[in-house]
């Protein structure tokens, strides 16, 4: 079906539709498939506001530019961002008159104020849909709770009219069920596909006790025959800032295109990397979590995690960022136990509730297993994880699976 000259795939015409008939709705698909134009349509077909809540401020302000830059000059602007990164106040104002269809926000801004100057909106125009998005921040099951997402389900007692959208692409069925209840979601219209990415192909490699030993497959991979960097976008994850500076200091050092984002860097640094690699003046980028979290680009080719993500989950949405254009892309792991067994420590697990505490170290050991598995194929096992029975024996482009056909 093609809407405003959009072709439709699968399983996003039925939630559209939905939304149109005032159903809450809960989306459960893998990253890549499509989630935003769900909430989007909508509101460019009616012209009301759709609300958009997410933790990744980068991320709803790229999404912002896009749909304005869509419109072209002199058109009416479809998105607003607001929070304490809109330095235009004035788009804040216009955005709470109910001027823009999509209006994306912070948990925390809307918590603050959003939640009254809706309301008021509310009253005057009524509004068409609230999204949100990374919803498993909802849920103490989840791998990345979040309080202020829970407070979220307060939507339903000021506004019990407006329908809500539950979008998220990490939700282990218990963590769905959570969803559906932290959000007060009546009778929900549910829409589930295979958390299967077929064009990822899942390597898991052993460290090595250096950069040079253990990143030296990885090197060749970025480098030509004549020396200079591949151009394809490589994502590096990394636990740690330090770690961040010093794997991107490697592979300058080797000739490679390399930079590093994290937390503790320059705010105008970290933005300078941030469009470099999305712009693809920067093949590879090595960070923290928190950069790929708020990364839009469907044509990242590799995702490295150096060093073990902290759960099943994470890891999961992690290489979700790798092949979003439905092209070929490759996702390793380069990881020891010790990586794994430090998780279980005071500065990783302080903060967190116990339950979760408990929660959060199962997965960790579960991925560790998943790690060490040398037999199965690592998509059935990676499914499995996720909650999910795989509809295949074996991948055919995994580590593992290659390994069995170079034998067989």
């Amino acid at each position: 079906m093609n809407y405003y000259g959009y072709e439709f795939r699968e399983g996003q015409r039925e939630v559209v539709e939905a939304a149109l008939a005032g159903k809450d709705i809960a989306v459960f698909w893998a990253t890549g498939r499509g989630k935003s134009i769900c909430y989007q349509l909508p509101a460019l077909h009616t012209g009301r506001t759709v609300v958009v809540v997410s933790p990744l401020i980068s991320l709803m302000t790229d999404q912002v530019e896009r749909l304005n830059n869509a419109v072209g000059q002199g058109r009416r602007q479809l998105a607003a961002f607001c929070g304490s990164a809109q330095l235009d106040k004035d788009v804040e104002r216009r955005a709470f008159d109910g001027e823009f269809p999509l209006v994306f926000m912070s948990p925390e801004k809307l918590m603050a104020d959003g939640l009254d100057r809706l309301a008021q909106l509310h009253a005057r125009n009524p509004l068409l849909l609230f999204a949100i998005d990374e919803a498993h921040c909802v849920s103490e099951w989840g791998h990345d709770f979040r309080p202020q997402y829970r407070q979220l389900g307060e939507l339903r007692q000021r506004m019990p009219t407006v329908p809500i959208m539950a979008l998220t692409a990490t939700a282990v069925p218990n963590v769905q069920r959570d969803i559906v209840r932290s959000l007060a979601l009546q009778n929900p219209y549910v829409q589930k596909q295979s958390s299967f990415r077929p064009n990822l192909a899942i390597k898991v490699s052993r460290k090595q006790a250096g950069l040079a030993e253990s990143l030296g497959g990885l090197v060749q991979e970025l480098l030509e025959n004549n020396g200079a960097a591949v151009a394809s976008s490589t994502l590096i994850y990394v636990p740690t800032t330090n770690e961040a500076e010093s794997v991107a200091a490697f592979l300058q050092h080797r000739q490679i295109n390399a930079d590093f984002y994290h937390g503790k860097r320059d705010a105008k640094e970290r933005e300078s990397v941030h469009v470099r690699f999305l712009s693809g003046q920067l093949p590879v980028v090595c960070a923290t979590v928190a950069f790929g979290m708020g990364i839009d680009k469907p044509d990242i080719r590799r995702v490295v995690h150096y060093g073990a993500p902290k759960t099943a989950e994470e890891y999961y949405q992690h290489i979700g960022r790798a092949g979003r254009d439905g092209g070929p892309a490759r996702c390793e792991m380069i990881a020891s136990d010790a990586d794994f067994a430090k998780y279980s420590g005071e500065f990783y697990t302080k903060g967190l509730p116990h339950g979760q505490v408990e929660r959060v170290l199962e997965s960790t050991e579960k991925l560790r297993g998943y790690a060490n598995n040398t037999s199965d194929c690592r998509w059935v096992a990676l499914l499995r994880l996720m909650g999910e029975t795989a509809p295949f024996a074996a991948c055919g482009t995994c580590d593992n699976c290659v390994r069995r056909k170079n034998f067989a």
